[in-house]
C-alpha cells in the first residue's frame, strides 16, 4: 500500500454512431408501426483530474477519499442533427407520420464525483461515492459501493537465473 497524495490527470475521446434502418411490425394488423430509418453521431473529448489524499489509519488499514472532476464536450450536440424517429401505422397511412423525439444531453457535461474507500488490506477494500452529470439540458446523479477484491497482486520481479550443472 502506497501513502502517497495522487493527482491524476484524465483525457477522454469517444465517438458514437447510431444507425438505426428502417422496419415494419408484424402480427398486430391495423396496429403495425413502420419505422423510418435513421442515424445519429456524437464526438465527445474531455479532460479532468483525480485527487487521493490516503489517510493510514493503521498497519493495513488506509482510508482514501478520492474527488474527481471532470469535463467533457459533444462537438455533434450543437448541430441541427434531429434526434427523432419517425413512424407511421403501415396499413392505415392515413393517419400520418408519428414524430418520437429523442431528448439532445446538451454540449457541455460537467462530471464531480466523491469516492470513499477503505483498504483493509492489499486484496480487499470496501467503497462507496456519489457522482454527478451536469450537462446543458439534463442533470444525472448516481451513487453506489461494494466490496473490491483485487487477485493476482502485484507482478512480482523474476529472480536471477541459476545455473546449475551437474557434478
Amino acid at each position: 500500500m502506497q501513502d502517497k497524495v495522487r493527482l491524476k490527470p484524465t483525457t477522454d475521446v469517444a465517438y458514437s454512431g447510431y444507425n438505426q434502418g428502417g422496419l415494419t411490425e408484424t402480427g398486430a394488423q391495423s396496429l403495425n408501426l413502420g419505422v423510418n430509418a435513421h442515424s445519429a453521431d456524437s464526438l465527445v473529448c474531455g479532460i479532468g483530474f483525480s485527487l487521493d489524499p490516503p489517510l493510514q489509519l493503521g498497519r493495513q488499514t488506509r482510508l482514501i477519499p478520492r474527488l474527481s472532476v471532470a469535463n467533457a464536450y459533444d462537438f455533434y450536440a450543437g448541430t441541427n442533427e434531429p434526434h427523432q424517429v419517425t413512424a407511421s401505422f403501415a396499413e392505415v397511412p392515413a393517419l400520418g407520420p408519428i414524430d418520437v423525439l429523442g431528448q439532445n444531453l446538451g454540449a457541455n457535461d460537467l462530471n464531480v464525483a466523491l469516492n470513499v474507500e477503505l483498504e483493509t488490506s492489499d486484496q480487499y477494500s470496501l467503497y462507496a461515492g456519489v457522482g454527478g452529470s451536469f450537462r446543458s439540458n439534463v442533470n444525472e446523479l448516481s451513487y453506489g459501493g461494494g466490496v473490491r477484491w483485487r487477485f493476482g497482486g502485484v507482478p512480482r520481479a523474476p529472480s536471477a537465473p541459476t545455473i546449475r550443472g551437474l557434478w
